[in-house]
């Protein structure tokens, strides 16, 4: 079954799209359609579906808002209900370098270098607000290898597995639904350091 898992983690947050976006300086909010979750099934032979869940609202983002200031990362995610057991992934791409961020059902932010591996970093943290149903990131820039700009994406994802079966509940604030279960994260434009 850890193999199912790894394979889910894996297709929800694959490796970013390239596509050459306009700057837009210090940060932007980014809105997400209303009920667009994506149940992820992958069975014990390893198929993979990919099918609605409308009624889904612990995993159901408002709206994402990003902020690139000289000294942090601010990431502020708004979401139509708070509840147990979901993750908040991020995925934050510099010149030559991709990050991923990842806040575990404890509360706890993890992030990794895609060439380097998992990274210590002094002063970033984490927090759930559920008075205003908002997680909240904050990474210093130094953990980030001071970018002078960054193209950001962010999922929040709920993981369930049984002895046959392995299923994750998911929303990428850049798109409507997901389109398929191997799509990768959506990135928005890239922001310039303010």
């Amino acid at each position: 079954m850890i193999s199912l898992r790894a394979a889910a983690v894996t297709a929800v947050s694959a490796a970013v799209l390239l596509s050459p976006v306009p700057a837009i300086a210090d940060g932007y909010t980014q809105v997400d359609a209303v009920r667009d979750v994506t149940r992820i099934d992958l069975d014990e032979e390893g198929d993979v579906t990919g099918t609605p869940a409308r009624g889904e609202s612990d995993t159901d983002i408002r709206s994402v808002r990003f902020d690139l200031g000289p000294r942090r990362l601010v990431i502020v995610a708004k979401m139509r209900s708070i509840g147990p057991r979901v993750r908040v992934f991020g995925v934050v791409r510099t010149k030559g370098t991709t990050y991923e961020l990842m806040v575990t059902a404890g509360g706890r932010l993890r992030i990794d270098d895609r060439s380097e591996g998992r990274q210590t970093c002094e002063g970033a943290v984490a927090r759930t607000t559920p008075a205003t149903r908002a997680y909240r990131v904050a990474v210093p820039t130094s953990c980030l290898g001071d970018p002078r700009w960054a193209r950001l994406g962010l999922a929040v994802a709920r993981f369930r597995q049984t002895e046959s079966e392995f299923s994750v509940v998911v929303d990428d604030v850049a798109r409507t639904g997901y389109p398929n279960p191997d799509a990768e994260f959506a990135l928005g434009p890239r922001i310039t350091r303010g």
